[in-house]
């Protein structure tokens, strides 16, 4: 029987991927992902990860670090290559932990507002400003969204894979608060219809590779807003992250589309089941039509210290799923 699952967001502790894959192991056995391991220096970080699936595609991808970030170079230079062989290195750490298993496993990519939102252009300003930039990154990244699904289909076959796409720039672009380079300025407002149609491709692209699909535009914890929901509702979007204030929900929920909930740094276990739970209720449905769909993973916040940090904001993730797995135990508020 589907039960509520625990998992994470990316983001983890440490250096080293065989330590990674371990944990995830132990704290998420039925909802595994691919650890970002940004402590490891450039590259290994979200958006230089991405660079180096994005020049496998293109060269014309290639980034570099600069003082004020990362900058489009047009060759996959030292910091592709490390990027590279840091993903190799966790995909092979991952693939020799989860070996035969059969459950739901994440692998994230940053999206191609934030991705943009965060690279520079020659010139030094971001290539969020130019709209053929833009729609040239999100065809380069379905092409990495299909080539990652058949990875996955060769390194762990009965995983049923979903796509994270990371947007947590999408909410400032859409409303022009992206700073320019020289700080006094923002960059054009980008229109909600023009941001679904750079996430097309990717999600086409998923769905022709039989993996599920969700924008993550968690970013602080601040959700997506209504109209984007509608938007991928409309598109068929298999995942959903906190989104315990759209007025969707209830639709969301019926559809039998996942959910992903960040668990609030200071709640205790039964403070978060309880929460979840009268807000279902209150949508009239009952906890075990709810949890069987339902992920809790902990704020990404927590993986930026240390293990035994991360491992506390597991453990409390971990009692909320108990307690919806076991709902006769709840609290309701």
């Amino acid at each position: 029987m589907s039960q509520a699952r625990v998992s994470g967001l990316g983001l983890v502790p440490g250096e080293s991927s065989s330590e990674a894959a371990h944990v995830i192991a132990g704290e998420c056995p039925l909802a595994p992902f691919v650890p970002v391991i940004a402590k490891r220096g450039p590259g290994a970080d979200f958006v230089g990860r991405t660079a180096g699936l994005l020049s496998d595609v293109s060269s014309e991808f290639g980034i570099v670090t600069v003082p004020t970030g990362w900058r489009l170079c047009g060759s996959p230079g030292r910091d592709m290559v490390r990027a590279r062989s840091f993903l190799s290195a966790d995909l092979d750490a991952l693939e020799e932990q989860f070996h035969g298993f059969t459950g739901s496993l994440t692998m994230s990519i940053v999206g191609p507002v934030s991705w943009a939102g965060a690279v520079e252009g020659p010139r030094g300003e971001k290539l969020i400003r130019d709209h053929g930039a833009l729609r040239d990154v999100s065809i380069a990244l379905s092409h990495v969204v299909a080539e990652t699904a058949r990875d996955f289909s060769r390194r762990i076959p009965g995983a049923s894979l979903t796509i994270q796409i990371d947007e947590p720039l999408v909410m400032p672009a859409t409303t022009g608060e992206i700073p320019t380079a020289s700080a006094l300025r923002t960059y054009v407002a980008l229109d909600r219809q023009f941001v679904a149609s750079l996430w097309s491709p990717l999600f086409t692209e998923a769905q022709l590779h039989g993996a599920g699909f969700g924008i993550n535009a968690t970013g602080g914890q601040v959700a997506l807003s209504d109209p984007y929901i509608s938007l991928l509702q409309a598109a068929g979007v298999t995942r959903f992250y906190q989104i315990e204030a759209a007025k969707e929900l209830g639709e969301i929920i019926e559809s039998g589309a996942e959910t992903v909930w960040i668990a609030p740094p200071s709640a205790t276990g039964m403070e978060i089941a309880s929460d979840l739970a009268a807000r279902i209720n209150a949508l009239g449905f009952v906890i075990t039509d709810f949890s069987p769909r339902a992920i809790i993973v902990p704020p990404e916040d927590s993986a930026s210290g240390d293990w035994e940090r991360a491992r506390h904001a597991w453990n409390r993730a971990r009692a909320a799923v108990d307690l919806l797995n076991d709902p006769d135990r709840l609290v309701l508020r």
